[in-house]
């Protein structure tokens, strides 16, 4: 809880709300809440991000993704 009487969440060393723009929250499970679900999102992003993907990766999913889709037609 912080001086307002908000509610946020922190990892020990920083309050995460603060690294992902998260304002603070007027409960503890809205504060949980809204973290978790930007983490989530975070992770779908970091995941599915164009520059994380190496020409390799991105071959075996296009070809795992197209022989699935060879059986639809």
């Amino acid at each position: 809880m912080d001086r307002n009487g908000l509610y946020y969440v922190s990892d020990g060393t920083k309050r995460l709300c603060e690294e992902y723009m998260i304002p603070s929250q007027k409960t503890v499970a809205a504060a949980w809440h809204w973290i978790a679900e930007t983490i989530r999102i975070d992770q779908n992003i970091q995941r599915t991000h164009p520059n994380r993907m190496s020409i390799g990766s991105f071959e075996k999913k296009f070809n795992r993704i197209s022989n699935r889709n060879k059986g639809r037609k």
